[in-house]
């Protein structure tokens, strides 16, 4: 009898317990939204890392293990070669339909024929005696920019595609990324943690200490057209901002723990991947941040650079494997918000995302830990809000619609423009112009400028002024009587 009331005791104690474990694991669910994703296999020894839009806004990903895939972002065909390079690639650029030009982590930089598969390369130990490591690479005008991730006793180089002239501007450069901005050169230096930036029509050469902890070759560089953002790829790193009008370097907070390693902007958005398992996006109109104005260090005021002419190529063939079309395997995230502004994706046990990217439709995700391909449907996460001013002229008023200050929530939008919203209520207002009447709203709005949108949901609010008739005038003649 004694046996039967321990043994009954016992249940209901490990039901308990098991109740308590429902409980737990669904208050755990219960604080996460379920967000649909798709998977897929890359080649198994491979190390896939960032990706590369292209001319034609094909996905290039570069993998370490010198193969390149390109992937259509709308069908999912893809192209794959390796064999291109020999060692580690490391950056590739686009400059025409069939051609991309890349860099591997030694001394060889080429390009790769997309149709042909034809390489032509140039090592340039052949020229300089010293330690070099090649990085990242940039293209403009018939140019392109190498930065080496590791050049103590040299700078960075100018190649003429047509003369096969490579120019040297001679300065230590320890290069993470390097993009260009306004005809400007700017690169993350993680030697020396500074965003770096130079004129190269005079080699004037600048840097800006971040503060922060800028990683060798995973950290990126981004730029919205205004600003530049990166990432410091270190344990509770974080994103950084940097205005080159105002000299404003912003830091954004991120969870704890958090590594993050590369970025995008999208819709005004910064999606990054977290080292750490996890990707994630950040609001910087709503995330928490501290902002410094930074000085300008001049490190060269002018630099003249010593040029060559390189030799011929060498030659090869890269190898190329059947093209093909990406199958999908179905798996779920669970979105959070740990911080104001900020949303976390969590990915399977074992993965470490790398590169990232936002095309029209999708997120997309590299997982070297994985060996995967992820994407997210963007759609069924955010809304799109157009506002479109109309402004009424017939009584002589010129204005036009771009001359009015237009609010969404407050910040500044643009006519015309649709813009990417989380799922909510948001409000338009403006600034009136002076010899403008505010006519109404129109649209999806409701007469005071507010709307709602779900998930998935496009809508449009029309803000309508005109002008208003000149005040008539009057001369008053004096009444002389006799």
């Amino acid at each position: 009898m004694r046996s039967m009331r321990i043994f009954k005791f016992s249940s209901i104690i490990l039901t308990f317990l098991f109740v308590l474990i429902l409980v737990h694991t669904s208050l755990a669910v219960a604080d996460g939204v379920i967000v649909p994703l798709q998977e897929t296999s890359l080649y198994s020894g491979g190390v896939a890392a960032g990706f590369y839009v292209g001319i034609d806004g094909d996905l290039f990903i570069i993998d370490r293990q010198d193969e390149l895939w390109m992937i259509d972002p709308e069908t999912g065909n893809y192209r794959n070669w390796w064999g291109i390079g020999g060692v580690e690639l490391m950056d590739v650029v686009q400059t025409q339909s069939n051609v991309v030009w890349w860099t591997i982590s030694d001394t060889v930089f080429g390009n790769l024929n997309l149709e042909t598969n034809a390489v032509q390369y140039w090592d340039l130990a052949y020229y300089f005696e010293n330690l070099l490591n090649l990085g990242p690479l940039s293209y403009q005008d018939g140019s392109l920019w190498l930065a080496p991730y590791y050049a103590p006793n040299y700078g960075i180089f100018r190649f003429d595609l047509s003369t096969y002239e490579l120019c040297l501007y001679q300065s230590p450069v320890y290069a993470s990324d390097l993009i260009i901005l306004d005809g400007m050169l700017w690169m993350t230096n993680w030697q020396n943690d500074s965003l770096m930036h130079m004129d190269p029509g005079t080699g004037r050469l600048v840097k800006f200490a971040t503060g922060g902890d800028i990683h060798t070759i995973d950290s990126n560089l981004r730029t919205d057209g205004t600003q530049l953002l990166w990432t410091e790829d270190v344990l509770n790193g974080q994103i950084v901002s940097f205005d080159p009008d105002s000299l404003t370097m912003t830091a954004y907070d991120l969870p704890t723990d958090e590594q993050p390693r590369n970025l995008d902007l999208r819709g005004g958005k910064v999606w990054y991947t977290n080292a750490s398992g996890s990707f994630g996006r950040l609001d910087p109109n709503t995330a928490g941040k501290a902002s410094i104005i930074v000085a300008e260090q001049v490190v060269k005021t002018s630099m003249t650079p010593e040029c060559i002419t390189l030799d011929v190529p060498f030659t090869n063939i890269a190898s190329r494997e059947p093209d093909g079309t990406f199958t999908w395997t179905d798996i779920n995230s669970t979105q959070t918000d740990p911080l104001t502004g900020v949303l976390s994706y969590s990915l399977l046990e074992g993965s470490e995302p790398y590169g990232i990217v936002g095309t029209l439709d999708y997120i997309w995700v590299t997982d070297p830990g994985r060996q995967k391909l992820i994407r997210m449907p963007i759609s069924e996460q955010e809304a799109f809000i157009t506002v479109i001013k109309e402004v009424i002229n017939d009584n002589g008023g010129s204005a036009l619609p771009d001359d009015f200050n237009l609010l969404l929530n407050g910040q500044p939008v643009t006519s015309g423009e649709t813009i990417s919203v989380d799922p909510g209520t948001y409000t338009v207002t403006e600034t009136l112009l002076p010899g403008y009447t505010f006519e109404g709203f129109s649209g999806d709005c409701d007469q005071n400028g507010v709307l709602s949108l779900a998930a998935g949901e496009s809508k449009t609010c029309i803000i309508t002024n005109d002008d208003q008739p000149a005040e008539a005038s009057a001369i008053y003649l004096p009444l002389i009587l006799k």
